[in-house]
């Protein structure tokens, strides 16, 4: 692909989206598309670094200093169009340019293309958009069914089959709780969001083999396609520098031991408490509630008692959180409070965030 063309697939994209109308008005005036589209033409010949926070930007500037109003309801529909299966994290990062958009052509087998159009990864997770084109109108849904990921190192990130016995998954979890989006009669887009809840090696290549697609047709029947899919995607600069914090807190009279990190999808958090921590607290996980400096309060997806690694699970005081609403793009994160409810006493833990080496 040419870096120095006018505009990439994304800034096409959301062109694009800006000139369609909501209740026969434009989302955006004509007058404003024109002048985004000279400043992003501008932006182009200074930069060919390519960001959709860019043009998020552009939309939210211009639409204060011509209209008054924010698009921002737009630009999360937009990524979430994108990124099916998303988190508030993930979205955050997207609008700051923190995505690879692939530039690949549909690989097609049986009659079925497939492509990778997005991704974004760190070291807490990965998200892959896949668009799928299949010329029949009487489908109503495609998704994937088998599949594996691999690294260059032959790791494997994700294999449904498990098929690599002497191998395992470096992905815990999964998300696809949103379906696939029907774009017309060819085209499909759906994303899956893979977390990493242990410590994953730096990788560049990304492997993906696809071997077995499930539709839904119009009349709610499942069909199964098999096949044979398969790309190779070289991670760019940004996704392989994703910038990282580590925090640090001085409750020690509480805190024996304590690991947390913050990236661009996430934050994690790994302590050892000094006081004794009854398992009941990890049935909810209201009582791991993470506080800011102005009081906006976050709730972990997961909590566990363990490590990480799961190799002292069992250990005493140990517990690992996992949050996917705040990152290194939140506002307002150097200092951080962790309110645990033991045993219905609020402990507040300060959290700090290290300075860059």
């Amino acid at each position: 692909m040419n870096e120095n063309r006018e505009l990439d697939e994304i800034d096409k994209l959301l062109l694009e989206h800006y000139k369609n109308k909501r209740n026969n008005e434009y989302i955006v005036p004509p007058s404003t598309q024109k002048v985004a589209q000279r400043f992003i033409k501008r932006m182009k010949m200074q930069s060919t670094i390519k960001k959709l926070g860019r043009v998020a930007v552009i939309f939210f500037t211009i639409g204060i200093m011509t209209t008054g109003i924010v698009f921002a309801k737009d630009i999360a529909d937009f990524i979430k169009s994108i990124f099916t299966n998303t988190t508030p994290a993930i979205e955050t990062a997207v609008q700051n340019g923190y995505v690879q958009n692939i530039d690949m052509e549909y690989v097609y087998s049986n009659n079925i293309g497939i492509k990778v159009e997005s991704l974004i990864i760190d070291d807490l997770s990965l998200d892959i958009a896949f668009a799928y084109k299949y010329d029949d109108n009487t489908i109503n849904s495609i998704r994937l069914e088998n599949y594996s990921i691999m690294n260059e190192n032959e790791e494997v990130i994700y294999d449904t089959n498990y098929s690599r016995k002497d191998k395992i998954n470096l992905v815990n979890l999964i998300v696809r709780n949103e379906p696939t989006i029907k774009i017309d009669n060819q085209t499909y887009n759906e994303s899956i969001l893979f977390k990493f809840m242990n410590d994953k090696n730096t990788f560049k290549e990304i492997f993906i083999n696809i071997n077995k697609l499930k539709l839904t047709k119009k009349d709610d029947s499942i069909e199964d396609i098999t096949g044979n899919w398969n790309f190779k995607i070289n991670l760019n600069e940004k996704m392989l520098e994703n910038e990282e914090y580590e925090y640090a807190t001085l409750n020690k009279d509480i805190i024996q031991e304590l690991h947390a990190k913050m990236t661009t999808t996430g934050f994690t958090i790994q302590a050892k408490s000094i006081i004794p921590i009854n398992l009941d607290i990890f049935d909810s996980a209201e009582n791991f509630i993470l506080e800011n400096s102005i009081n906006e309060k976050f709730t972990p997806y997961f909590a566990k008692n363990g490590n990480i690694d799961y190799d002292s699970n069992l250990e005493n005081g140990m517990f690992t959180i996992y949050y996917d609403n705040i990152s290194t793009y939140s506002d307002n994160i150097d200092e951080l409070f962790l309110n645990l409810n033991v045993n219905g006493e609020i402990i507040k833990i300060k959290l700090t965030k290290k300075a860059s080496n």
